[in-house]
């Protein structure tokens, strides 16, 4: 009962944000708002709490997670390409569609989802496996996405925006796991109520920012039925494969499978927006994979005996 416990209350966050977007009480400015509270408050404070469920932890397994994470996010941006290229979307939305297979939502939807269902250490492996997600949207997203729309705004990398509250976040836990370093109550307890936060606003934001769509709007371009296989259903797949190939053990794999298995990431609609054609796909992928995941991640749940 786990997993349908945990997806009605995700879901009747998800609801009620879709109702307050309706009513115009969640308006865009309010989801952005609160996105970059959960971005550098409330999802660090998340990450850094969930260091003090890791007492025992092997180092090495560890070090094994954040090797598969940068291994999963270097082959990524091909398969990627490669969907793009068999799906045969315009050229001008490659680079997007890219994105949509390259990132996945591990923060807003699954910290939530990994903490209900494996616990406050599955937040510290999902911080370590996902640590290359920042790098990637930063270094390599945003570039694809001026690509497909020949935009010269004179925007340049810095390295500075790889280094937000989320990537900071997850230095610090391996700082301190590594460092072998105990936090005060003092300091864990705040941290825990503030983080506390990310699961109910999360999935609120969510469906405030669904309720920007009309859903006939969402549900026609068929070609999101074939990302929706591929986002939730082949790359958790070949993930999971992966993992039981090099010999990952069981609570490594299953934080891998569901995490790689989340929706598209805000980010993409976030990073997409500015260009009109490619932010009209980077919106109704968020919103079309985020509605299946409903599906999907019960569905990996009990394949994985969770």
């Amino acid at each position: 009962m786990t997993i349908v416990t945990t997806m009605v209350k995700l879901f009747a966050a998800m609801l009620l944000g879709l109702v307050l977007g309706k009513k115009d009480i969640f308006d865009p400015t309010t989801c952005k708002k609160l996105s970059r509270v959960i971005v550098n408050v409330t999802g660090p404070a998340l990450v850094l709490c969930s260091v003090t469920s890791t007492d025992g932890t092997d180092p090495h397994r560890v070090m094994i997670a954040f090797a598969f994470g940068v291994v999963c996010y270097l082959i990524l941006p091909f398969l990627g390409y490669l969907f793009a290229k068999v799906l045969r979307v315009e050229k001008d939305l490659v680079g997007t569609y890219i994105l949509t297979i390259l990132l996945c939502n591990n923060s807003f939807m699954g910290f939530p989802v990994v903490q209900a269902l494996l616990g406050e250490e599955a937040i510290f492996f999902t911080s370590i496996i996902h640590f290359g997600f920042n790098i990637m949207f930063y270094a390599l997203g945003l570039a694809l996405v001026r690509r497909d729309a020949c935009a010269d705004s004179g925007e340049k990398f810095q390295l500075k925006s790889i280094f937000n509250a989320g990537t900071i976040a997850a230095i610090l836990v391996m700082v301190i796991f590594f460092g072998h370093f105990t936090i005060p109550e003092v300091i864990v307890e705040p941290l825990s109520f503030v983080g506390s936060l990310t699961m109910p606003l999360s999935m609120m934001i969510i469906g405030a920012n669904m309720a920007q769509y009309r859903m006939a709007e969402v549900f026609a371009d068929k070609r999101m039925y074939v990302l929706a296989v591929m986002r939730l259903l082949i790359v958790p797949l070949l993930v999971y494969v992966v993992c039981v190939s090099c010999s990952l053990d069981g609570y490594l794999t299953k934080v891998a499978t569901i995490t790689f298995g989340m929706p598209v990431a805000a980010l993409v609609a976030m990073g997409t927006s500015p260009y009109e054609k490619q932010g009209k796909v980077g919106a109704v992928s968020v919103a079309f994979t985020t509605i299946f995941s409903l599906i999907s991640i019960p569905l990996w749940a009990i394949m994985l005996g969770i």
